[in-house]
């Protein structure tokens, strides 16, 4: 099974990744885009709510390992295609580009 199709445990259960590295790789790729997580939230543009949900489709992805490298790579300003947060992503790039 590819890691982009998720892990599972066998039983037909997801397995998460772990919490503190999704929430850095969440916050990675926002910053990599110049999304700020945190003003967003502050800005009522998602909420905390929203926020714990990128960072569980994240941990559900299965796709932590080339999201390192990526986070790291050249291409950094944009989202990886595979990302399960791409959209929201480009909408709060897009919102707070409007603010500037």
């Amino acid at each position: 099974m590819s890691r982009h199709e998720g892990p599972f445990n066998g039983k037909g259960k997801p397995v998460l990744g772990d919490a503190y590295r999704h929430i850095w790789l969440t916050r990675k790729v926002a910053e990599g885009i110049g999304v700020d997580l945190d003003a967003a939230m502050r800005d009522g543009l998602i909420t905390r709510q929203d926020h714990t949900q990128m960072v569980t489709r994240c941990r559900l992805a299965g796709c932590d390992c080339p999201c390192t490298l990526h986070v790291h790579g050249a291409d950094r300003e944009k989202v990886p295609g595979y990302c399960a947060n791409k959209a929201i992503f480009e909408t709060l790039k897009t919102a707070q580009t409007k603010d500037d």
